[in-house]
């Protein structure tokens, strides 16, 4: 969320640590961030975002689920144009990625016969929250984990941002702040700095599996 023009998707995106990305930013940093992956330059240093990964291919030919084909590296980066101030539209937004047929592809690993793929969705915060108007980084906490419930879809949210009601480091105001706002905070990790909050949490109830990590 608010990802500007760090290169952090395409990262995951070449060690296999993602299946897809989906940036939410500004229209202009959106714009400006296409055309320098759209750019020669770009794909020249990084020829292999154009390229089918090696298990997507069998006997020299793509697999398929049903009628997707696998995706190159960049074809799973997904931008869209957001003003994170504006709530309403960014909740309708976040619902159509979590809900988007291209979602349904046989890039996981859990596929189930019938095609269907439960996704595992990361929202990441980092150095955003701190541009943004009053009460809307609480706000988007709670967009995040409604939108999770309300499409009945598994998740977390990872963070390195400066957190509304949180003056300092206090892990029990920490706790607070993500249980109001439908999260329980499994990490907590306070240091200096704008961005001085750091952290992991799961929608309520939803954290069992870590606590016995």
């Amino acid at each position: 969320m608010g990802s500007g023009y760090d290169p952090r998707s395409i990262k995951f995106l070449e060690r296999d640590l993602v299946e897809e990305c989906w940036e939410f930013d500004l229209p202009s940093v959106v714009e400006a961030k296409e055309q320098l992956y759209r750019s020669k330059r770009f794909r020249k240093r990084r020829p292999w975002l154009n390229m089918i990964p090696d298990d997507a291919m069998e006997n020299g030919e793509e697999k398929k689920a049903g009628n997707i084909e696998k995706k190159t590296l960049i074809e799973r980066l997904h931008f869209v144009s957001s003003d994170l101030n504006d709530v309403q539209t960014l909740e309708k937004k976040i619902d159509a990625v979590l809900t988007s047929p291209s979602k349904h592809n046989d890039n996981l690993k859990n596929q189930e016969e019938d095609n269907h793929v439960e996704w595992y969705n990361i929202f990441i915060f980092e150095g955003v929250m701190i541009y943004l108007n009053d009460t809307i980084p609480s706000t988007l906490l709670s967009v995040c984990s409604q939108a999770l419930v309300r499409n009945n879809a598994t998740g977390s949210l990872c963070f390195a941002d400066r957190l509304e009601n949180i003056p300092g480091g206090d892990e029990i105001l920490a706790q607070k702040e993500m249980k109001r706002n439908g999260w329980e905070l499994m990490k907590w990790l306070p240091k200096p700095g704008l961005a001085r909050h750091m952290g992991f949490a799961v929608p309520l109830g939803g954290g069992e599996e870590f606590r016995l990590k």
